[in-house]
């Protein structure tokens, strides 16, 4: 199986990256060694300074993070529930209308376990030496704990013990 620098090598376009992890359903390494090749593999077609930052290429940067944690995390749910939160993902303002076609306990189950797999993935991130690859991960993955907040929050509303 390929990692996810050769991946983003054979596939450097932000679509045919996200269609090429997405086809994996979460199932790739994505450990602290897995996210410095895939930031090396970045770094090598997008190089970065601090005195002259590409705003194109740190957006790009967070895309591919929050494709390959957004695969990792949602690889054990079915296929209804990983549909919602990568919609949610993309557009956080359709959590509670995609909310109410899930019963309080399921959508509470699924958080629960989003959670817990976006703890691990932190955990990792942590590992990585400070620096710019660092950064693409804390800043790739923020947007995704800000949507698990409002998804949190849908929980609680429905009555759920998020």
């Amino acid at each position: 199986m390929p990692t996810l620098g050769e991946i983003f090598d054979r596939n450097p376009e932000p679509d045919a990256f996200r269609a090429s992890v997405e086809s994996l359903n979460g199932d790739f390494p994505f450990d602290t060694a897995a996210m410095i090749a895939l930031g090396e593999a970045y770094f090598r077609r997008h190089p970065d300074s601090s005195h002259d930052r590409d705003r194109a290429s740190v957006l790009i940067g967070y895309g591919l993070v929050r494709v390959c944690a957004v695969e990792r995390i949602l690889r054990n749910l079915s296929p209804s529930s990983r549909a919602f939160f990568r919609a949610v993902f993309k557009d956080p303002a359709k959590v509670g209308p995609l909310a109410e076609r899930f019963s309080k306990e399921i959508l509470s189950a699924d958080l629960a376990a989003v959670e817990a797999e976006m703890t691990g993935v932190r955990q990792e991130i942590e590992g990585i030496p400070k620096g710019p690859i660092k950064e693409r991960f804390v800043g790739g993955i923020s947007h995704l704990c800000t949507v698990l907040y409002l998804v949190r929050m849908q929980v609680k509303k429905m009555g759920g013990n998020p």
